[in-house]
């Protein structure tokens, strides 16, 4: 089955990938992406073990630092399992998308590792570092207004000029697949550095939960719970139905920036309560909402303009929207359209399309909690990392390092051992939140 024959969008009500998916992504990746490490730190395990409850045990901290990956961030591991898993009749046509941070610069960094074409949509006030690096990497950049509604009208131009495959930052399913990966490697390295077993993927599980007898697990889990960042919610989604297949022990806790919390609203209200306005927060990789109800071009492009049953239809109040439903729900949508929002119409079960279709619902059924952070415990969380840790990470992976160290977080209980996402460490140097001009005097 060729990647376009996949659906890009999941049947209502099932998860679009397995840990069988995210296994095969491992092995397909595996000589092109980096093992990244994953470290520990003496002085923030103390910081995360402060303030914690009196009779609790110690807290130990692994950071997976995907700050050392190819392209500087996670989005390597997506981006190639994408490309890898082309025909050789697509590979030759190129790939697409649309991005201004690190998952266009994985993509060309993917697309350029098999010799294709990569066209990047990135728009007019892009960091000029970053289109730079796509760039230096071999993307063909297009540039593009500064709107959502241009960059998807770009992409899909260049879709219908080139055949190119459209590969989706957080929603296509081999994206989430490969995004998984991460997990893999946090259970085998944390499993070692505490001289456990490797732990076993239950690969036959249909759902993100492994089948269960009931018994009690005798070995200890490689980890208590691990924290990760989320934004379109690609990344989390993939390391949870990776995670829930080997111990479904282990907490998934999403590490969200308050000032861009579609992601706690919508596990606290049980369906997706987008953005209303772009949000405003120093993590700039965390920006993009979990789900919105996106344009015609956008819906072209995430099902490959291929999608069978599919249709558009006018709906939401005054029917001022263009949305794709599945084609027995059309005239469902049509009728209750005259009167209702599109909400209304999602709570009612007709199935709108909406970005985090593939995403939501596994972070509605598996992610444990959303912990929300505030920039000002971003910026500190961000600069304690740079000093104690000598790493270089990005304000989106600070967010994780929050969390952690968080009330929130250390008020759960029954967790000793904890893995922290760091998903990148893409930062303008000259730019960091935590650098004042006061500070840079005399230097």
């Amino acid at each position: 089955m060729s990647s376009s024959d996949k659906a890009q969008l999941p049947v209502h009500g099932e998860y679009c990938i397995s840990a069988a998916d995210v296994v095969a992504a491992a092995a397909r990746v595996a000589r092109y992406v980096h093992r990244t490490p994953l470290m520990t730190s003496s002085f923030m395990n103390s910081a995360a073990s402060e303030g914690c409850a009196p009779d609790a045990p110690p807290r130990s901290a692994y950071f997976k630092c995907e700050c050392f990956q190819k392209s500087g961030s996670f989005k390597a591991r997506g981006a190639c399992n994408a490309v890898l898993s082309l025909s050789p009749e697509e590979a030759a046509r190129g790939v697409c998308t649309h991005s201004s941070g690190n998952h266009a610069q994985a993509l060309a960094v993917a697309a350029a590792m098999r010799g294709i074409d990569a066209h990047i949509v990135m728009p007019a006030n892009a960091p000029a570092v970053k289109v730079s690096a796509v760039r230096g990497y071999g993307g063909k950049v297009i540039t593009c207004e500064s709107t959502q509604a241009a960059r998807e009208a770009a992409a899909a131009k260049v879709v219908a000029d080139t055949g190119a495959r459209f590969v989706h930052p957080s929603e296509d399913p081999l994206v989430i697949a490969g995004q998984g990966t991460m997990a893999l490697e946090i259970l085998s390295q944390a499993a070692e550095l505490r001289h456990l077993p490797a732990p076993v993927v239950h690969v036959g599980a249909s759902s993100p939960a492994p089948p269960s007898d009931g018994a009690v697990p005798v070995q200890p889990a490689p980890v208590d719970a691990i924290i990760v960042p989320v934004g379109g919610g690609g990344m989390i989604s993939g390391i949870a139905t990776l995670v829930r297949a080997v111990d479904r022990r282990i907490r998934i806790i999403a590490a969200e920036p308050a000032a861009a919390d579609d992601a706690a609203r919508s596990k606290a209200a049980g369906s997706i309560q987008a953005h209303a306005k772009a949000p405003d927060t120093v993590a700039d990789g965390l920006r993009t909402t979990l789900g919105t109800l996106r344009s015609r071009a956008a819906m072209m492009l995430l099902a490959g303009g291929r999608a069978k049953g599919v249709r558009s239809t006018l709906c939401g109040i005054r029917r001022r929207r263009m949305c794709s439903v599945p084609t027995e729900h059309r005239h469902d949508a049509r009728a209750a359209s005259r009167l209702l929002h599109t909400s209304v119409l999602t709570r009612s079960h007709v199935p709108l399309c909406l970005a985090g279709t593939n995403t939501w619902p596994i972070v509605r059924d598996v992610v444990d909690e959303v912990i929300t952070v505030s920039e000002e415990d971003i910026i500190r969380a961000m600069r304690l990392v740079y000093e104690r840790m000598k790493l270089v990470i990005e304000p989106s992976a600070a967010v994780s390092v929050a969390v952690l160290l968080s009330p929130q977080f250390k008020a759960l209980p029954g967790i000793e051992h904890v893995a922290v996402v760091l998903c990148g460490g893409n930062v303008d140097l000259d730019a960091l939140p935590f650098v004042t001009p006061a500070s840079m005097a005399g230097m």
